[in-house]
């Protein structure tokens, strides 16, 4: 007769036993002292019940209480350092990340800033560029101004004016002949004239140059006499031209390494005639300030009349008979 021992079964208790063996996937998965006592224990630990007892006087017991700290969920979590500690890896890969985002935009502003302001000074250039040589290019155009070079600062002395700068007595009459005309008188009242429009306006006025006075001249009787009215000749002597002529060297500097080399104005008008927009000019007083109203109604001339650095200048006037009138033709050169 079988019996069933807790060992196995058995045929009787001298033979072997006869164990039951499992499948490897039947078998319940170890557990730990953390299992006894549980029905397929998982590894959680055990709670134990916190409930009080109740005493004889009915109040309640909690001696027999389990401390929550002892078996709960509460000492099994992390320290608030400990999560802190565990977390700070992302944390910090989170800011060096921040950090070089903050690097990288700072640096693609920084570089849009710098082409900003080239950007900006290329167009401040370009802006003065076309304004120097529009105001140089008037400046030929209207009053023959030579354009500024690049060289020495070094000036010329100024020739010290004799008694012949004086103006003369006017002798009080209009004449209609070039014989009886003063043309000198003519040619120191309208300096005098352009140093009140410069005193004016608050510059300096220049001086009568003698030398330059006999380029004026120069040029006057020779558009008078070729009948031209320009600054180049039609043989093609320019301003410059008549200055190296007569061996005179101008250098006015005007900022940096930077000079002018002369400029020039030329007018003409008529003597005893109905001038349009001046009417008659019988005097040399009349004849003078017709003149200089000319040059001060012209951008280009009255830009060579106010120019500040200019420190000398010459004036001629050359007077002709031609086409039955008295023509006056009349030269300003300076430096």
């Amino acid at each position: 007769m079988y019996e069933k021992m807790s060992e196995g079964w058995f045929a009787d208790r001298d033979e072997r036993p006869i164990i039951r063996r499992e499948s490897k996937w039947d078998r319940p998965k170890a557990m730990d002292e953390r299992d006894i006592g549980r029905v397929g224990g998982d590894g959680k630990p055990i709670k134990t019940s916190s409930s009080p007892g109740v005493n004889e006087d009915g109040s309640l017991d909690w001696s027999n209480r389990t401390p929550q700290s002892d078996t709960g969920s509460v000492s099994d979590k992390p320290s608030f350092a400990d999560r802190i500690k565990s977390r700070w890896p992302s944390v910090k890969r989170r800011l060096k990340r921040t950090q070089w985002k903050l690097k990288w935009k700072a640096k693609r502003t920084m570089n849009r800033l710098v082409s900003l302001c080239l950007s900006l000074a290329k167009v401040a250039v370009a802006i003065f560029v076309i304004i120097a040589v529009a105001s140089f290019s008037a400046g030929l155009l209207d009053g023959g101004s030579i354009p500024v070079l690049s060289g020495s600062n070094a000036t010329e002395t100024t020739p010290i004016p004799d008694e012949s700068t004086a103006i003369p007595e006017s002798k009080g009459k209009s004449y209609v002949s070039s014989d009886d005309l003063d043309t000198h008188r003519i040619e120191l009242l309208i300096f005098e004239r352009l140093n009140e429009e410069r005193q004016k306006r608050g510059l300096s006025p220049v001086e009568y140059d003698l030398e330059l006075q006999a380029i004026a001249r120069y040029h006057s009787k020779d558009m008078a006499e070729s009948g031209y009215f320009a600054h180049d000749s039609p043989d093609g002597e320019s301003l410059k031209a008549r200055y190296q002529k007569f061996g005179y060297n101008c250098k006015v500097p005007v900022g940096g390494n930077a000079y002018m080399t002369g400029s020039e104005n030329i007018a003409q008008t008529y003597h005893d005639e109905n001038v349009v927009g001046a009417g008659y000019l019988a005097t040399e007083q009349e004849l003078a300030d017709g003149l200089m109203d000319q040059w001060m109604n012209s951008t280009g001339h009255r830009k060579n009349i106010l120019t500040p650095e200019w420190n000398n200048i010459g004036v001629g006037v050359y007077i002709i008979e031609e086409s039955g009138g008295t023509a006056v033709y009349a030269t300003q050169n300076f430096c």
